[in-house]
């Protein structure tokens, strides 16, 4: 069953955006100029849930992605006083983290193991 942006799997239901739709008919162009719009105008973190399940698809097209990567919507700074303050080391580290950045504060340990 399908009713426009929305589709039935046994009963479940997923959403679609304009960019899902314009990539699953191949309309790459189109797809250029969505992506020139959020960038402009939707600069902001809350429309990441837009890029969950194509960002492969979108660099499998080969569109050109720096600005959307350069964008607040893939780099957020974020503060938070319950973050830990006091650490033995130093240094500047980045590590990888794949899951919602709000639970980050509460795996530091697992983030951070060794120290």
């Amino acid at each position: 069953m399908q009713k426009g942006n929305q589709t039935s799997i046994n009963k479940k239901f997923f959403y679609r955006s304009a960019i899902d739709n314009a990539l699953k008919v191949n309309q790459v162009s189109s797809v250029k100029v969505i992506l020139e719009y959020i960038i402009k105008h939707q600069n902001s973190f809350s429309s990441n849930f837009l890029f969950f399940k194509n960002f492969q698809v979108i660099l499998e097209k080969g569109l050109e992605i720096s600005d959307l990567l350069n964008t607040n919507i893939f780099n957020y700074e974020f503060d938070y006083d319950g973050w830990p303050t006091t650490h033995n080391s130093k240094s500047k580290e980045l590590r990888p983290y794949n899951d919602n950045f709000f639970d980050l504060r509460d795996k530091y340990e697992k983030v951070f193991p060794e120290y």
